[in-house]
Protein backbone atom coordinates (compact mmCIF):
# COMPACT_ATOMS: atom_id res chain seq x y z
CA UNK A 1 0.00 0.00 0.00
CA UNK A 2 1.13 3.58 -0.94
CA UNK A 3 -1.35 5.74 0.24
CA UNK A 4 -5.23 6.48 1.15
CA UNK A 5 -7.57 8.83 0.27
CA UNK A 6 -10.84 10.12 1.50
CA UNK A 7 -13.10 11.69 -1.21
CA UNK A 8 -10.67 13.74 -2.82
CA UNK A 9 -8.35 14.73 -0.07
CA UNK A 10 -4.93 12.13 -0.40
CA UNK A 11 -3.88 11.51 3.36
CA UNK A 12 -0.34 13.06 4.66
CA UNK A 13 1.44 9.56 4.87
CA UNK A 14 5.36 9.10 4.94
CA UNK A 15 6.63 7.42 2.08
CA UNK A 16 7.21 3.90 3.05
CA UNK A 17 5.46 3.51 6.65
CA UNK A 18 3.75 0.48 4.94
CA UNK A 19 7.00 -1.35 3.97
CA UNK A 20 8.03 -4.24 5.50
CA UNK A 21 11.05 -3.01 7.67
CA UNK A 22 14.67 -4.27 8.36
CA UNK A 23 13.86 -6.02 11.25
CA UNK A 24 11.02 -7.77 10.03
CA UNK A 25 7.70 -5.08 11.52
CA UNK A 26 5.30 -3.74 9.49
CA UNK A 27 3.90 -4.38 5.38
CA UNK A 28 0.59 -5.06 4.71
CA UNK A 29 -1.38 -8.14 4.86
CA UNK A 30 -4.74 -8.20 2.54
CA UNK A 31 -6.99 -11.25 5.12
CA UNK A 32 -10.10 -12.69 4.24
CA UNK A 33 -10.11 -13.94 7.85
CA UNK A 34 -9.91 -10.58 9.52
CA UNK A 35 -13.18 -8.50 9.29
CA UNK A 36 -11.86 -5.08 9.94
CA UNK A 37 -9.27 -3.63 8.67
CA UNK A 38 -6.22 -2.45 11.17
CA UNK A 39 -3.58 0.08 9.85
CA UNK A 40 -0.73 1.46 11.65
CA UNK A 41 -1.82 3.83 14.24
CA UNK A 42 -0.14 6.76 13.13
CA UNK A 43 -2.61 5.89 10.36
CA UNK A 44 -5.29 5.05 11.92
CA UNK A 45 -4.89 8.37 13.68
CA UNK A 46 -5.08 10.39 10.78
CA UNK A 47 -8.08 8.78 9.10
CA UNK A 48 -10.14 8.97 12.78
CA UNK A 49 -9.25 12.46 12.34
CA UNK A 50 -10.39 12.95 9.06
CA UNK A 51 -13.56 10.73 9.77
CA UNK A 52 -14.47 13.11 12.64
CA UNK A 53 -14.02 16.75 10.62
CA UNK A 54 -16.27 14.88 7.63
CA UNK A 55 -19.11 13.79 9.88
CA UNK A 56 -18.94 16.74 12.66
CA UNK A 57 -21.25 16.74 14.81
CA UNK A 58 -23.92 15.49 12.92
CA UNK A 59 -24.50 12.54 14.76
CA UNK A 60 -23.93 11.45 18.84
CA UNK A 61 -20.93 9.47 19.40
CA UNK A 62 -21.07 6.14 20.80
CA UNK A 63 -19.41 3.60 22.25
CA UNK A 64 -18.95 -0.28 21.95
CA UNK A 65 -18.46 -2.02 25.16
CA UNK A 66 -15.67 -4.52 23.71
CA UNK A 67 -14.50 -2.08 21.43
CA UNK A 68 -13.65 1.50 23.11
CA UNK A 69 -11.59 2.31 20.53
CA UNK A 70 -13.71 2.22 17.42
CA UNK A 71 -14.99 5.22 16.03
CA UNK A 72 -19.04 4.95 16.16
CA UNK A 73 -22.13 7.04 15.75
CA UNK A 74 -25.11 6.99 16.25
CA UNK A 75 -26.96 6.18 13.32
CA UNK A 76 -27.97 4.11 10.16
CA UNK A 77 -25.68 3.49 7.22
CA UNK A 78 -27.95 3.71 4.81
CA UNK A 79 -29.86 6.58 5.65
CA UNK A 80 -27.43 9.10 7.35
CA UNK A 81 -24.59 8.77 5.17
CA UNK A 82 -25.60 8.18 1.67
CA UNK A 83 -23.14 11.93 0.66
CA UNK A 84 -19.76 10.31 2.63
CA UNK A 85 -17.14 10.08 0.46
CA UNK A 86 -15.22 7.16 -0.87
CA UNK A 87 -12.31 5.75 0.74
CA UNK A 88 -9.63 4.57 -1.65
CA UNK A 89 -6.31 2.43 -0.47
CA UNK A 90 -3.66 2.95 -3.10
CA UNK A 91 -1.75 0.35 -3.58
CA UNK A 92 1.24 0.59 -6.43
CA UNK A 93 1.02 -0.05 -10.24
CA UNK A 94 -2.05 2.14 -10.14
CA UNK A 95 -4.40 -1.03 -7.95
CA UNK A 96 -7.34 0.70 -5.85
CA UNK A 97 -9.42 -0.36 -3.48
CA UNK A 98 -12.21 1.72 -3.04
CA UNK A 99 -14.35 1.48 -0.16
CA UNK A 100 -18.09 2.79 -0.04
CA UNK A 101 -19.85 4.36 3.59
CA UNK A 102 -21.41 0.39 3.42
CA UNK A 103 -17.86 -1.04 3.23
CA UNK A 104 -16.11 1.54 5.46
CA UNK A 105 -19.05 1.18 8.14
CA UNK A 106 -20.58 -1.52 9.73
CA UNK A 107 -24.15 -1.34 10.90
CA UNK A 108 -23.29 -2.76 14.35
CA UNK A 109 -26.71 -2.63 15.78
CA UNK A 110 -30.29 -1.22 14.43
CA UNK A 111 -29.12 2.35 16.07
CA UNK A 112 -25.01 2.30 15.79
CA UNK A 113 -22.66 2.15 12.70
CA UNK A 114 -18.92 2.28 13.26
CA UNK A 115 -15.55 2.53 11.29
CA UNK A 116 -13.98 -0.38 10.18
CA UNK A 117 -10.76 0.64 10.54
CA UNK A 118 -9.02 -0.16 13.78
CA UNK A 119 -5.41 0.39 15.22
CA UNK A 120 -3.03 -2.47 14.51
CA UNK A 121 -2.03 -2.05 18.23
CA UNK A 122 -4.97 -4.14 18.77
CA UNK A 123 -3.95 -7.06 17.09
CA UNK A 124 -2.43 -9.71 18.80
CA UNK A 125 0.72 -10.05 16.21
CA UNK A 126 4.17 -9.30 17.12
CA UNK A 127 5.53 -7.73 13.50
CA UNK A 128 2.42 -5.31 13.93
CA UNK A 129 1.56 -5.72 9.77
CA UNK A 130 -1.35 -3.36 8.36
CA UNK A 131 -4.22 -5.90 7.28
CA UNK A 132 -6.71 -5.12 4.74
CA UNK A 133 -9.72 -7.20 6.10
CA UNK A 134 -13.11 -8.71 4.38
CA UNK A 135 -15.40 -5.76 4.87
CA UNK A 136 -12.71 -3.03 2.55
CA UNK A 137 -12.56 -6.71 0.07
CA UNK A 138 -16.36 -6.91 -0.38
CA UNK A 139 -17.61 -6.58 -3.84
CA UNK A 140 -13.89 -7.10 -5.05
CA UNK A 141 -12.60 -10.05 -6.98
CA UNK A 142 -8.83 -9.78 -5.82
CA UNK A 143 -6.18 -11.31 -7.98
CA UNK A 144 -2.10 -11.88 -7.24
CA UNK A 145 0.58 -11.88 -9.53
CA UNK A 146 3.03 -13.99 -7.30
CA UNK A 147 5.82 -13.83 -9.91
CA UNK A 148 5.64 -10.07 -10.20
CA UNK A 149 4.40 -9.12 -7.06
CA UNK A 150 1.24 -7.06 -8.18
CA UNK A 151 -2.14 -7.42 -6.56
CA UNK A 152 -5.13 -6.67 -8.46
CA UNK A 153 -8.76 -5.49 -7.76
CA UNK A 154 -12.01 -5.93 -9.73
CA UNK A 155 -14.67 -4.31 -8.39
CA UNK A 156 -17.88 -6.66 -9.09
CA UNK A 157 -21.78 -6.16 -8.33
CA UNK A 158 -22.54 -9.30 -6.40
CA UNK A 159 -26.37 -8.59 -7.24
CA UNK A 160 -25.57 -9.24 -10.52
CA UNK A 161 -24.60 -13.22 -9.68
CA UNK A 162 -27.37 -13.52 -7.40
CA UNK A 163 -29.81 -13.77 -10.22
Amino acid sequence: MEGISIGEKRLDIAPGTFEIKKNGTGGVIIDTGSTISYLVDDVHKLIYKEVRNLIGWSFRGATIENSPWMLCYYGSISKDLSGFPVVTFHFSEGADLTMDSGSFFSQVSNDIFCMTIGPASNIDIKSRPSIVGLLAQQSYNVGYDLVNNYVYFQRIDCELLSG
